[in-house]
């Protein structure tokens, strides 16, 4: 079985996303001193408004998809994630509903293991991952043996990486043959970090 890291394109000419931290609440770990942010509302956007919009876009560790790039993921009756309504705040600051929706991945996998199945060094409290610590990384690994680790989700997250999605090879097939735009595949043995 094939896993990849979802990822997007930044140079296809398409309108950028920009995060707006309306809604964020930051915490830091008291032992590595990371932060880690949780949204605690509807995701808030905006965009340069230059070129068409897109079917994905990663804003920091958050993750809008197209109506398109919805029904196609629920069409497939892909697990591990859910849908939720975000706002764009306009030039003027005004708040807008749209159709664009938060891709919200709950999908799990235990976590972050380099290619030998060993954890790569984190926090032991909040188990994040220093920058340091994935330096000269070269690949990634899933643990089929640790089925308390992977939750067997179609989508998900190292708990520990949350905002870079995995996908199994049905996802990464099913996006690819539905032409959806700004995104590509890394295959995780292959991922330098």
């Amino acid at each position: 079985m094939g896993f990849y890291a979802l990822k997007d394109n930044f140079d296809e000419g398409f309108t950028t996303a920009y995060w707006n931290n309306k809604n964020i609440t930051n915490y830091t770990c008291e032992v590595c001193e990371g932060i880690n942010s949780e949204n605690n509302g509807p995701l808030v956007i905006s965009f340069d408004g230059k070129g068409d919009m897109a079917d994905y876009y990663r804003i920091v560790k958050w993750h809008t998809v197209s109506p398109k790039l919805m029904q196609v993921l629920v069409d497939n009756k892909i697990t591990g994630i859910r849908f939720k309504d975000i706002l764009i705040d306009d030039e003027k600051g005004n708040l807008l509903t749209t159709d664009l929706k938060q891709l919200d991945v709950y999908g799990r996998s235990g976590l972050l293991t380099d290619l030998n199945g060993d954890e790569i060094p984190n926090c032991p409290v909040c188990h994040r991952v220093t920058p340091e610590n994935l330096e000269g990384q070269k690949g990634l690994s899933i643990n089929l043996d640790k089925w308390d680790k992977w939750d067997g989700s179609d989508m998900f997250y190292y708990d520990n990486w949350e905002g870079n999605i995995i996908v199994t090879e049905k996802v990464k097939e099913i996006i690819e043959r539905n032409n959806i735009t700004n995104i590509y595949f890394v295959n995780i043995h292959s991922y330098d970090l």
